[in-house]
């Protein structure tokens, strides 16, 4: 169990059994303080010959108010008994929801291996099958398809806390890692017919490479999803007051002002007309801050008067 679980198990049950406790000390008190008076009470009246003999008291002192305090102890009782069911309850939800998340992970594990697998023979046909161009454009589908399976199954992983992060600074060639991302996704922006420009001023940079690297694919990914074709993606990297600055963005239909306060919530999906048609369950954006945020720095959307443009901030 978490500390804040722990935490909201004392609230919810220890409190209100420390208040009924507290409340019946003080009827105790209350009731022995009733019987020393009385007694002493007694004790005066008999020294003062008032009343020779003393088998009632004379003057009786007002009992403590128990319908009142029982008031409270019943309250506190229902508070008690409320609190336990609702923590109850919030267990069963934490327990559904963590083998949620254990079998989310478990099956993209295993997802991985296959897909590894099936990107290594594609490579081999593509040596085999250089000189016939037809099984070339078929192999290089079969290609993109796996690589944003992998993309699906990396951020799934990420999202669900499968793969734990460890950030792992070191000097990095920015206008390198860019490059290689567009090599990488050569292949699926000329297959929608999209250009996808670079920009780097021979940048460095102490980042994790494969975080930097996984916040970047996701942004493309984003792009590539809603820019129609004939559309451009510009890639360009530099640095301010030693900071790294990595801006995606676009000349497509942009954002919906209605949905821009809500594009980094997880499984919210919004960017054009098309959005309930385009593949993709809402994770890429959010993924991209967590990532971003968990290397110290920020995720940012842009002002644009045309398109969408998202900043890295590192």
């Amino acid at each position: 169990m978490k500390k804040r679980h722990l935490f909201a198990l004392i609230l919810i049950l220890i409190v209100p059994m420390l208040t009924m406790a507290r409340i019946w000390d003080d009827l105790i008190k209350n009731e022995q303080a009733a019987i020393t008076c009385r007694y002493e009470q007694k004790q005066l009246l008999q020294q003062c010959n008032t009343a020779p003999q003393i088998s009632y008291y004379k003057e009786d002192l007002p009992l403590p108010d128990y319908q009142k305090h029982l008031v409270w102890v019943g309250l506190s009782l229902s508070f008690f008994i409320l609190g336990a069911y609702f923590f109850w309850e919030f267990l069963k939800i934490l327990g559904i929801t963590s083998r949620k998340v254990s079998f989310v992970s478990h099956v993209s594990h295993e997802l991985k291996t296959p897909l590894t697998n099936l990107r290594l023979y594609i490579d081999l046909l593509k040596n085999q099958t250089a000189e016939q161009p037809e099984t070339q454009k078929k192999l290089a589908v079969l290609d993109q398809e796996c690589l944003r399976l992998t993309q699906l199954v990396d951020n799934l992983l990420l999202f669900s806390g499968g793969d734990r992060l460890h950030i792992t600074l070191k000097d990095q060639d920015i206008d390198e890692i860019i490059e290689s991302l567009r090599v990488r996704h050569a292949d699926a922006f000329a297959a929608k017919n999209l250009k996808l420009m670079t920009e780097s001023h021979r940048v460095r940079a102490t980042v994790d490479r494969s975080v930097l690297e996984q916040i970047l694919v996701n942004l493309l990914s984003n792009a590539l999803k809603y820019v129609p074709a004939g559309g451009t993606i510009k890639l360009s990297a530099r640095k301010e007051d030693k900071k790294l600055l990595i801006r995606v963005e676009d000349d497509g239909p942009g954002i919906p002002a209605a949905l821009r306060k809500k594009i980094f919530v997880p499984f919210e999906r919004g960017g054009g007309s098309n959005s309930q048609e385009t593949a993709g369950m809402g994770i890429g954006l959010p993924l991209a801050r967590n990532l971003a945020r968990a290397h110290g720095g920020e995720l940012v959307l842009l002002e644009t008067p045309k398109g969408a443009a998202f900043e890295v901030r590192l």
